[in-house]
């Protein structure tokens, strides 16, 4: 019995897709795409301590880091050791605000942020000297220091009808090996369902930087995850008003937000962020001078009905709440 004949193209395909003799081409396909890739991108490193030896910076008091994944990591000088010196972590094309730099590499020093990045010369006064020229940071959710070997898991595009359906992708940092995942399996991270249910969406859509490792019966590949990391973004100084953003920076009240970590409960205050430069001239679509009656313009209104009528300016619950 052809299978063809009696179901739709496009359904028999997705049956198809999942099945064994299909698979392995798309999975050789995506190594050779992962040779590439690993040519071009990155080194994944971690910083394995700070250097307390007893001499002048920059030849000491940096840190010492390691490429992840790896028994020997290429230093500077093109020699491969166990970990490599550098006199700084180059965090500046991550363009942080300079206390969350700080804050950061304090963090950096328990082995718990991940960078990606180049070791590059100090400069021409110390070209034997390298320093860790950071492009991204990923930081270990639960705090502790990077353990295990370290993977990105994304989608691998591939539908399927049933299950096992190898619907996702473990590419291992440093490295070319890719492997198919069918199940994540997050019970070691002992999170609440609603919490793994983000995680394997975020894996599905954005990908996710994890620890663990993958073990295979029969069809069924699960990549038990031990340790997640999130992606490093600038933080945001948030204000009420301009003075509490300094000299040349304003406070932006044009959004509401809201100075909670997430999935904490708050009170519904509203927050403001700094911006630099002086602030520009108000809205006449604004609440600015206009609480309990209409904006300048009268294309919306800053009273306690507006929230009931859905009139509200913008900035209603900064600038007169």
């Amino acid at each position: 019995m052809q299978l063809s004949k009696f179901l739709p193209i496009g359904f028999a395909t997705a049956l198809l897709a999942c099945s064994p003799e299909t698979s392995l081409p798309i999975l050789e396909e995506v190594e050779g795409q992962e040779q590439t890739r690993a040519l071009e991108a990155e080194t994944l490193y971690v910083v394995s301590g700070r250097d307390f030896r007893k001499c002048a910076y920059p030849m000491c008091s940096g840190y010492f880091i390691k490429a992840v994944n790896k028994s020997k990591t290429t230093c500077l000088d093109g020699s491969k050791q166990t970990e490599c010196y550098v006199s700084d972590l180059d965090l500046a094309a991550m363009e942080l605000p300079e206390a969350q730099a700080v804050s950061l590499r304090e963090v950096a020093s328990s082995g718990a942020v991940l960078f990606s990045g180049h070791i590059q010369p100090l400069s021409e006064q110390f070209p034997e000297i390298g320093r860790l020229v950071a492009t991204k940071g990923f930081t270990n959710r639960s705090g502790a220091a990077a353990e295990g070997t370290l993977h990105r898991v994304e989608s691998s595009s591939i539908t399927c009808v049933q299950a096992p359906c190898p619907n996702l992708l473990a590419r291992k940092f440093n490295s070319t090996e890719v492997k198919q995942v069918t199940d994540l399996n997050l019970a070691p991270l002992a999170l609440p369902e609603d919490a793994n249910a983000m995680l394997t969406e975020q894996a599905l859509t954005n990908g996710l930087v994890v620890a663990g490792s993958l073990k295979t019966k029969g069809a069924k590949k699960t990549f038990s995850v031990t340790q997640v990391f999130d992606r490093v973004q600038p933080e945001v100084p948030l204000c009420h008003a301009d003075v509490d953003c300094g000299e040349n920076a304003h406070c932006d009240l044009s959004e509401c937000l809201s100075p909670c970590a997430p999935g904490m409960v708050c009170a519904a205050v509203c927050m403001g962020a700094c911006k630099a430069g002086q602030a520009p001239e108000p809205s006449l679509a604004s609440c600015v001078d206009s609480c309990d009656g209409p904006s300048l313009d009268g294309s919306c209104y800053c009273d306690d009905s507006c929230t009931f009528y859905g009139d509200c300016c913008l900035d209603y619950l900064a600038e007169c709440q």
